[in-house]
Parts: structure tokens; sequence; C-alpha cells
């Protein structure tokens, strides 16, 4: 324990209701190949470095999406759009979701170019080589090297706020 942590509690709960109100891109982290794609969705993605580029994914360690990621060394964010709420929903494992490669059998998926599975119609791809796993409580921080962005869409992101789906819009 650190020594910002001694004296100091904060109840989970309240803690958890306080960043439901943090807004955040939806983005499906994938990795492996068929027929053992692994996936999830995610919002705890952020930028990290410009030079070199590098990102920020934050995953709970014990799904088989993290623990294929850190075998792989490999991995891709797919950046979602307005349009892809149900693939949000099914590689967020809710309501009668498919579990595993079966995730893949939603949307059109092909291998990218660092043989990582791309979904062909996402707002943004970033594919990503695995530079360092740090473990942090019940997640893991992967640190992710940038290798490709391919061509980019134009559709609106979707984003999560306080449990539900949405958009952005301007003031």
């Amino acid at each position: 324990m650190s020594s910002a942590d001694q004296g100091y509690h904060c109840d989970p709960e309240h803690f958890r209701s306080a960043m439901r109100y943090f807004p955040a891109s939806v983005c499906v982290i994938t990795t492996g190949t068929a027929p053992n794609r692994s996936g999830l969705t995610a919002t705890a993605v952020c930028s990290l470095s410009m030079a070199p580029p590098r990102i920020l994914v934050c995953l709970n360690a014990e799904t088989t999406t993290c623990k294929a990621i850190q075998a792989n060394t490999r991995f891709a964010v797919n950046v979602l759009s307005q349009n892809h709420i149900e693939l949000a929903r099914c590689f967020g494992g809710i309501g009668q979701a498919p579990a595993g490669e079966q995730r893949f059998s939603q949307g059109c998926w092909r291998d990218g170019a660092f043989g990582v599975p791309v979904l062909d119609d996402a707002l943004h791809v970033l594919e990503c080589g695995l530079i360092r796993c740090h473990e942090a409580g019940t997640h893991n921080i992967l640190v992710g090297q940038v290798l490709h962005v391919p061509k980019q869409g134009q559709h609106e992101a979707l984003l999560y706020r306080n449990g539900t789906f949405g958009s952005w819009a301007p003031l």
C-alpha cells in the first residue's frame, strides 16, 4: 500500500457513481486470429504520446481479451460510431450477447495490416503492438505502440455516459 492509500477509504459505490458521469468514446478492443479471436467493449482508452504514437487501454485483468492481448502482443482499438450500438452491446456482453469468437458474427470484420481483427466500418481503427502491461488493482493498463491507422470514417462517435449510449453535440 502506498502512502497515498493509508488512512483513506472511498466507498466503491460512490466512486462508481461518480465515474459514470465521465463521457467516453466507445471502442471494441480486439486481438487474435480466427477461430480464436477475442474482443470486448471498452471506454477506458486515451492517448499517451504523439512521438512515438502510443495509447493507454485499461481492461479488467481477468477478461479473456486482456489475457489474449498479453499472449498475442498485438491488438486493435476499433472506435465505434453511432450506428454501432448493437455491436457495442454484443461485445459488452449485454443481454443475451454471444461470447468469444461468436461475437464476430456481428459486424464486418477483416484482418488488419498486423493480423488483428478490425471492423470495416469503424469510425477509427488503431492497430497496436503491446509495449507494456501494468497491474493496477482489478485492471491492467496496456501501453500500445500505434503501428497503423487505416482510413477513417465520417460518422459521429458513439459515447457512453451514466449507463447510456449517446452522442456529442456542440453547445
